[in-house]
C-alpha cells in the first residue's frame, strides 16, 4: 500500500505491538500505572507477552521515552 502520494506506510504508523520478555503481563501493566503513571496495554499474544503502543496527536517523544526507561527498569532482559 502507498499513499496518495507516494510516502511508504511506514511514514504514518501510528500503531504498534513488540514482544517482551516473559513476565506477569498483568503485574507489569498494573507496575507501570502505579509507579510510573504509564497506560499502556500489556497482554498475552498466542501465549507470548506484547505491549501495545499507540502515538496519538497529544503524546511527546518525551513519553515513549518514559515507556522505554519504565520498561527496562521492570523487565528482565531478553534471553541471549
Amino acid at each position: 500500500m502507498v499513499r496518495a502520494d507516494g510516502e511508504p506506510p511506514q511514514w504514518y504508523a501510528q500503531m504498534v505491538s513488540v514482544p517482551l520478555p516473559s513476565c506477569d503481563v498483568k503485574a507489569l501493566q498494573r507496575r507501570l500505572y502505579d509507579e510510573f503513571a504509564i497506560e499502556v496495554p500489556i497482554l498475552l499474544w498466542n501465549g507470548k507477552p506484547m505491549v501495545r503502543v499507540s502515538v496519538q496527536g497529544y503524546n511527546t517523544s518525551d513519553d515513549v521515552e518514559a515507556l522505554l526507561s519504565a520498561l527496562s527498569r521492570l523487565l528482565p532482559p531478553f534471553p541471549g
